[in-house]
C-alpha cells in the first residue's frame, strides 16, 4: 500500500535563500486558531516567534470543534486544500493527539509523502496504544522526523516508529511579564476540559475534604466541558458556594485567574505535556499535578511542584491543604516553577530549537 521514497531522491522544491543558505517553506497542519485546546496553543505560541516569518509558515486548520458540521466540514476543506498549499511548501510538520486524530492525520500524511515533501509528525499525547498497529506504524515510518514532548515520552515512542528519529522538543510558553504573583486568596485554580481524563471529579472530592479544613479557601475551574455536570457534583458535595465554573476563558481573563490563584491543580490521567501546567508555572504558581505523560520530566516532586497519583483524593487534598497553609512552601515553588519555564520551555528557547529541526530538514 505504501512505498517508501528514498529521502536522497528526494529532489529540492521550493527552499529560498537567505544569505546563500536554503530556508524551507513550512506547512503547519493542526486544530484552527479558534479550537479551545493545548496544541492550538502551541501553534499560536509559533506564530508569535521568528519562525512564521523565517520559514514562511502558513497554519492549515483540521479541525473545528464547533459543531459537528463544523468538524466535518473544516475536515473536508482541509483535505481538500492539501495538496495545493503542500506544492508550495518543502516542511509538512503535522500535530496529532489521540487515535481519531491520528487516523484524520494519517491522511495528510500520505498527501505529503506522494509529493514527496519533508514529514515532521508532532505527538501530543501520552496515549500510544493505538500506534501499536501496523497501519499506524507504517504512517510514522513515512515522516522524516517524530517529535514527542519530553525524553521520557519519546523513549516510549521510539518503538513505534521504526527507522524514523524520535527528537524531544517541549510546548512553549509565553511568559508573562511579572514573575512572581505570591497570591494569599486561598484560591485553587483548575484549568483544563471538564472530562473524566482531566480529573476534575477527583479534585472536586479532594476539595470536599480541602474546605472541611480551611473554610476560606475557594476554587475555580476554568474551561469548558460538562459544567451542568459538575455543578450537580458539587452540590451532592455540598461545596457549590465555593467553587466558581468559569467556562472557557479569553487569554487576558486566563492570565488573571492565574495571578489570583494561590494553588494550581491539574490531577489528569493522561496528558503530553499540559500547558495549563507549563503557563500556571510561568505565573510562579505552585502546582499539584499527577505524573503522566511529559510530567516527570518537567516536575521535581518538593523542588518545582508536587505530584500525586492519579485518582488519589486524599493525596490531592493533602497537598492542597499544605500549600495553603505553608507560604513560604508557595513561595519556594511558585519561584522554583518560573525559574524551570524560563530555563527550558521559553518560548523563544524552544523555538530556536524547532529552528534548527527544519534547518536540518532543508534539502
Amino acid at each position: 500500500m505504501f512505498r517508501q521514497v528514498p529521502r536522497s531522491a528526494r529532489p529540492p522544491r521550493t527552499c529560498e535563500l537567505v544569505a546563500g543558505v536554503p530556508v524551507p517553506k513550512v506547512l503547519i497542519i493542526g486544530p484552527g486558531p479558534t479550537v479551545r485546546g493545548g496544541i492550538t496553543t502551541v501553534i499560536d505560541a509559533y506564530r508569535h516567534s521568528f519562525l512564521w516569518s523565517k520559514y514562511s509558515c502558513s497554519w492549515l486548520s483540521s479541525y473545528e470543534d464547533t459543531s459537528v458540521l463544523a468538524k466535518i466540514t473544516s475536515a473536508v476543506r482541509a483535505l481538500a486544500c492539501a495538496p495545493v498549499l503542500m506544492w508550495n511548501k518543502d516542511i509538512i510538520h503535522i500535530h496529532g493527539s489521540l487515535r481519531t486524530s491520528t487516523l484524520r492525520k494519517s491522511l495528510f500524511v500520505l498527501i505529503a509523502h506522494c509529493l514527496r515533501k519533508r514529514i515532521i509528525y508532532h505527538v501530543h499525547t501520552s496515549i500510544l496504544d493505538h500506534l501499536s498497529g501496523h497501519f499506524f506504524k507504517r504512517i510514522l515510518s513515512l515522516s522524516d522526523v517524530v517529535v514527542a514532548l519530553s525524553p521520557g515520552l519519546a523513549t516510549r515512542l521510539r518503538p513505534f516508529c521504526g527507522q524514523t528519529p524520535v527528537v524531544s522538543i517541549p510546548n512553549p510558553v509565553l511568559l508573562p511579564e511579572v514573575t512572581l504573583y505570591q497570591s494569599h486568596s486561598g484560591r485553587i485554580l483548575f484549568v483544563g476540559r471538564l472530562e473524566p481524563g482531566k480529573g476534575y471529579l477527583d479534585l472536586l472530592r479532594a476539595l470536599a475534604r480541602v474546605f472541611a479544613e480551611m473554610p476560606g479557601a475557594s476554587a475555580v475551574f476554568a474551561g469548558h466541558g460538562d459544567i451542568r455536570a459538575a455543578a450537580q457534583i458539587a452540590a451532592e458535595l455540598e461545596i457549590s458556594d465555593k467553587v466558581h465554573f468559569t467556562g472557557w476563558l479569553s487569554h487576558d481573563s486566563m492570565r488573571a485567574e492565574y495571578r489570583r490563584a494561590s494553588v494550581f491543580c491539574l490531577p489528569s490521567y493522561s496528558e503530553g505535556l499540559p500547558m495549563a501546567v507549563l503557563e500556571a508555572m510561568s505565573h510562579s504558581l505552585p502546582v499539584v499535578v499527577t505524573p503522566v505523560g511529559g510530567v516527570p520530566d518537567l516536575i521535581h516532586p518538593g523542588v518545582n511542584g508536587l505530584l500525586v497519583k492519579a485518582g488519589d483524593v486524599v493525596a490531592m487534598a493533602s497537598a492542597i491543604v499544605g500549600l495553603l497553609q505553608d507560604s513560604e512552601l508557595r513561595t519556594s515553588l511558585g519561584k522554583a516553577a518560573r525559574l524551570t519555564v524560563e530555563r527550558f520551555y521559553r518560548s523563544d528557547r524552544v523555538c530556536a530549537r524547532l529552528s534548527e529541526l527544519y534547518a536540518s530538514l532543508r534539502r
